[in-house]
This record gives C-alpha cells, sequence and structure tokens, in this order.
C-alpha cells in the first residue's frame, strides 16, 4: 500500500505533519485489517518505508481477498485526515502478489508486489493492480524511458515546437504555445503522452522545465539578434517546480543567460496546483511578478478555484480548458461555461484564451462571447521554430509581427 504523492505532504506542511499522518494512516489500515480477521487465516501489517504499508495476509481466495481488501482501504482513507485545523485528503495505489503463483519465497513476492503498486500509479494512482507477468516488461521499459530522458537531456536531443496563438478579433498572430518534442535517434519520435508521466514520476519534470526555461529564452534572443519580429512567450511551471525548486533562480538564470527581458515572458500554472500550499504559491508568483513575468492560469475551469483566489494571485490571463470549447458549438452547458468564464476574466481585468479551437463554429461562439485569443488546430498545429517564424512575418506586407496585446504561453503539457 503506497501513499500517492505524499512527499507533498511533507515538502509543504513539514515532517511532523507527515509522521502524524503516518500515525493516522497506519491506524485505519489496522482498523480495516482487524475487521476482516475473522475471514482471514492470518494476517500481519507493518510499514515498509516512509510513505509503504505492507499487508500479508494468508487465505484461501487470496486473489478475490486482495482486491475486497483493496477496496476497503480506499473507502477507509477516503474520510479526510484533520491536522491543525487543515482537512487532509489522502489516496493509495495498492499492488499485490499472490504464492506461489508470483513468486516462492517472502522477498519474490514483495518484488512483484511492488512492481504492481508501481504499474497501479503508473495507471493514475488510486486503484489496484494485481501483479502479472507482463508487468516486468513494462517496469522495466520505464526505467528505460527514465534513463533514456536522462541521456536526452544531456545529448539536446528535446526540441521545442510552436503552435501559434492569435488575437480573436483578426487572427493575427500575436504569440505561440510552445510543445516539448522528443526525437530519439533511433526509436523516432516519442511522444509526449509517454514522457511526460513518466518524468514525473521519475523526477525528472523539473530537468525538462529548466531545459525548456532555457531554450525558450534562447530562442527569443537568436530572433532578436537576427533581426526577426519577436512575439512574448511563456513557460509552464509544474507543481514540482513551485513545491521542491526555487522557481525564481531558474527564470532569473535563464533571462541573465539569454540577456532577454522579462517582458517577453509568461509563466503559467495549472489551476490545479494553486490550491496545494496557496501561500507558498502566492510568494513565488510575488516574485515572478516583480521581474516583470506575467502569470497564467491553465486548463481553467477543471479545478477547485473561486472568485477569492483569483483575486488573491496576481494573474494576468487564464486560459479555458479544450474540453469546454471541444463541446462549444453543440452543448449548450459548456457554451455556458465558456461565457461565464469569459465574462468573469474580463471583469477581472484578465486577458482570456481559448485552446483547442477547431472549427469555425467554435470561433464564432468564442468572438460573440468577447474571447480576446485563441489557439488550435483550426488554423495551425504545433510547427518547427523556423516555420512558425515564417507564418509570423507572412501575415503583414511589411514582415513585421503587430505588436501583441498580452503575453502568450508555452506550455509543457503533452498536447
Amino acid at each position: 500500500v503506497d501513499l500517492d504523492r505524499f512527499k507533498r505532504i511533507n515538502d509543504t506542511l513539514g515532517h511532523t505533519v507527515g509522521d502524524n499522518l503516518i500515525r493516522s494512516v497506519a491506524a485505519r489500515l489496522s482498523h480495516c485489517v482487524h475487521r476482516r480477521g475473522d475471514r482471514i487465516d492470518e494476517f500481519e501489517l507493518a510499514r515498509l518505508s516512509g510513505d509503504e504499508f505492507l499487508i500479508f495476509l494468508r487465505h484461501r481466495q487470496a486473489r478475490r481477498e486482495a482486491r475486497v481488501l483493496a477496496r476497503e482501504i480506499a473507502t477507509e482513507l477516503a474520510a479526510p485526515f484533520s491536522s491543525d485545523g487543515q482537512e487532509l485528503v489522502l489516496t493509495a495505489s495498492v499492488g499485490a502478489a499472490v504464492y506461489p503463483d508470483h513468486g516462492r519465497d517472502g522477498e519474490s513476492l514483495l518484488k512483484a508486489a511492488d512492481v504492481a503498486v508501481s504499474m497501479a500509479k503508473a495507471e493514475g494512482r488510486r486503484t489496484f493492480r494485481l501483479y502479472s507477468r507482463k508487468m516486468n516488461a513494462r517496469a522495466m521499459q520505464r526505467l528505460s524511458l527514465e534513463n533514456e530522458i536522462r541521456l536526452a537531456l544531456e545529448n539536446d536531443h528535446f526540441q521545442l515546437y510552436y503552435q501559434p496563438k492569435y488575437r480573436a478579433s483578426d487572427l493575427k498572430i500575436i504569440g505561440a504555445e510552445a510543445l516539448i518534442r522528443w526525437f530519439h535517434p533511433t526509436r523516432g519520435e516519442i511522444s509526449p503522452a509517454n514522457f511526460i508521466s513518466v518524468a514525473e514520476e521519475g523526477g525528472q519534470i523539473s530537468d525538462l522545465t529548466r531545459w525548456v526555461v532555457h531554450q525558450a529564452c534562447r530562442q527569443v534572443s537568436q530572433w532578436q539578434r537576427s533581426g526577426l519580429p519577436v512575439v512574448p512567450i511563456a513557460i509552464n511551471l509544474s507543481p514540482e517546480d513551485f513545491l521542491r525548486d526555487d522557481p525564481v533562480a531558474m527564470v532569473r538564470s535563464a533571462l541573465s543567460d539569454a540577456r532577454i527581458s522579462a517582458d517577453y515572458l509568461s509563466l503559467e500554472i495549472t489551476e490545479s496546483a494553486l490550491m496545494r500550499d496557496t501561500d507558498r504559491v502566492k510568494n513565488l508568483l510575488d516574485q515572478l511578478k516583480q521581474i516583470g513575468c506575467a502569470l497564467s492560469i491553465d486548463d481553467f475551469g477543471t479545478g477547485y478555484s473561486s472568485l477569492a483566489y483569483l483575486r488573491k494571485f496576481p494573474l494576468d490571463m487564464l486560459k479555458i480548458d479544450r474540453s469546454f470549447v471541444s463541446d462549444i458549438a453543440t452543448n449548450e452547458d459548456a457554451a455556458a461555461i465558456c461565457s461565464a468564464i469569459i465574462a468573469m476574466g474580463r471583469a477581472l481585468g484578465l486577458t482570456v484564451v481559448a485552446e483547442g479551437v477547431e472549427t469555425d463554429q467554435q470561433l464564432t461562439r468564442l468572438q460573440a462571447d468577447g474571447c480576446d485569443q485563441f489557439q488550435g488546430f483550426m488554423l495551425s498545429g504545433a510547427v518547427p521554430a523556423e516555420l512558425f517564424m515564417a507564418q509570423l512575418m507572412s501575415q503583414s506586407p511589411e514582415g513585421d509581427a503587430e505588436a501583441p496585446v498580452a503575453p502568450n504561453v508555452i506550455t509543457l503539457n503533452p498536447r
């Protein structure tokens, strides 16, 4: 039983709170196992490591019993934990291995259960997986991919592609969303959907973010030195950048190395990340704002932020999540949500951006509601830097890009 994302509790609230939560989790697990004691011939509960617990049970129908117990553990942990007046919700990933099918000694069974819990985490966490032989191959693939990511960073095998962002009123390019791409020398292009989650699990996402920040700043500097038009670019910061690292120092370093103004940089953070440690996040955002960077909230409408939080953070822009935009022309609920977000953003003085625009009908509805900017396959997908610059220069007879209304966003999302 492996608690999901528990390290963030220690990082944000401190180890004293973390230790108290571990004790509370142990008590609940003990209660859960003892409650089934009359149906289990023998059982033991132990703590393996910081946020891992081991349950050993002997039962003639061990596979079924493991599944039932996993469901009960999920129910037991669902009730919020209280710590210093705060309510905290924990979830767990559970992996199981059965003797003799998956191992004939304790070490083999433990290794198999560990592989199973890793698969549960890789498939979205908060779930149960029973070990199978195929999992070993998948686990080795993930480990291999972690090593490949490290080598790709060292050997500069990643690239930034740019998806133009348009002003809704006249369809002028006013920026670009840069998407990270991986071109492996032997395996070809590896989809972000396959390596971003591995980087998150393996603790490499901050390294990727750092690469994106420096690469984007270098690209802007190169355009400037070549006398080409420049539009503002922004970078998506992962939650780990705010919770464990120092994004302020990273951004300062990138701007200094590239010798560009912070006016060309906007930093984007997801809505859910804002809610994890609001005081720390606000402090860091205030510092980034003082540097001169614009600030954006991504995937708005999918998290739990409120008007009070929107007013608390020094934001400049919000992006409507593509899940609402995709249905705006056919679903009145989605259209109403988009209209409300646009109206709210404008009332708060924020630039509103719609992502994932693919049809004329979607754009027409967004224009009617007063959306400021949009991006999507309707006009252009992500393209290499050279092609993006060609598109930017071709939109005016003089070859000069029109000054943008607001900074644009570079995101690390796997899209």
